[in-house]
């Protein structure tokens, strides 16, 4: 139902109110009438009143939504992923230059934004492999300023007899399941010390065909150039469990909770941007969240085969170009979702034995900052991948 409906309806049911209000006034009911003609009077003044309120918020106003961006800056046209064959993974292509919102970068013989490193790690080097989404990647800004780019140069100053190597295999949109993937091709190649994931507050989707084929494609890359550079990437990626012929066209519906009709309200909507009323928006059902817990058990498994420790789980807060809209210490709006979302994640990752890490108390030192790239690019800028 439109939001014009429900203001229409809004307006018919408070005229009803206020007949029957006003045709009990007129019957002398004795010790009744008086009492029910208010109730009815005030439940008419009051969705008169929300009528009212919501009819002036579909008052068309003058957008506030920017333009699309410059194409020169648009990750996806530039970046064309490329599926890899009996999997759901997909990659840049390898060897190749590319933007990402004006910062060129060249992607390693795995098609990830990372140099070139041996697969066996040389024994004095204490090595970290670092998976994640777009945030983990770098959306937007350079490659020194990434999150996993910091640590390793923090590291090297507070160790320096440490041979200390980090490597980031962050892919935009990866969900669970294919860090999941992912890090098992690796780790029958790559030998590391430490495994750290960056958990966002979106990444709880299912890979399905829906998802999945419309990132991908072949771009203007020849097909030919690409063979050679893709014959190692395939042979390490290829996975006849999972792939497109075996994952569900869309998500499951009871991953999809349905919204109760008053929040589709602008009213509504106006109230939630500026209070805590829907705070728990984001935190996932039940069908959505066994979905992740399922990757995040097969992860600490894989690890514990591998000799390997606990992962570290790295809960990814945002922010936005407008300081207002970075309040940690008193959030409201998709702020206080994120936040809620974050710290439901944090919790159950401790269940299952990751070691989790939350920065929120440093937000909070930096409230108020502009966190965001640009007005066009919401992911977090050299402050945000810094804290």
């Amino acid at each position: 139902m439109s939001m014009h409906a429900y203001f229409f309806i809004g307006i018919a049911l408070s005229g009803l109110f206020f007949f029957f209000a006003a045709k009990r006034s007129q019957k002398k009911i004795p010790n009744q009438s008086g009492k029910w003609s208010v109730i009815l009077l005030t439940f008419s003044f009051l969705i008169w009143a929300t009528g009212l309120l919501e009819g002036v918020l579909l008052i068309p106003r003058k957008s506030s939504k920017l333009p699309p961006a410059p194409e020169l800056l648009s990750s996806y046209k530039a970046n064309p992923y490329i599926l890899i064959k009996n999997s759901i993974l997909y990659v840049i292509p390898p060897k190749n230059t590319f933007r990402t919102f004006g910062h060129s970068f060249i992607t390693n013989q795995l098609g990830f934004r990372e140099r070139n490193f041996e697969f066996k790690k040389p024994k004095e080097n204490y090595r970290i492999l670092v998976f994640g989404a777009s945030l983990t990647f770098g959306s937007g800004i350079d490659l020194d300023h990434r999150y996993s780019n910091l640590l390793e140069n923090m590291l090297k100053k507070k160790f320096p007899s440490k041979n200390v190597e980090i490597l980031n295999f962050g892919m935009a949109a990866y969900n669970y399941d294919q860090e999941h993937d992912l890090m098992k091709a690796l780790l029958k190649f790559i030998t590391c010390d430490q495994v750290v994931i960056g958990v966002p507050g979106d990444g709880l989707q299912m890979t399905t065909q829906k998802n999945l084929t419309p990132i991908t494609s072949m771009g203007k890359i020849k097909r030919k150039d690409l063979d050679a550079v893709l014959a190692e990437v395939v042979k390490m990626f290829s996975n006849p469990n999972r792939n497109l012929m075996t994952i569900p066209l869309s998500e499951p519906s009871d991953f999809r909770s349905n919204i109760s009709w008053y929040k589709k309200l602008r009213l509504f909507k106006v109230i939630e941007s500026r209070t805590l009323i829907n705070s728990n928006q984001l935190v996932p059902n039940p069908s959505r969240l066994n979905h992740a817990v399922n990757e995040w058990r097969g992860i600490i498994k894989l690890l514990k085969d591998k000799n390997l420790p606990p992962p570290i789980a790295v809960l990814l807060y945002r922010g936005s170009v407008n300081p207002r809209k970075n309040n940690y210490i008193n959030p409201t709006g998709d702020l206080a979702k994120n936040i809620r979302l974050l710290k439901f994640l944090g919790g159950k990752l401790k269940q299952e034995g990751f070691h989790v890490v939350d920065p929120l108390p440093l937000f909070k030192q930096h409230s108020g900052m502009s966190m965001a790239i640009s007005e066009w690019e919401g992911h977090p800028n050299y402050l945000g991948h810094y804290i």
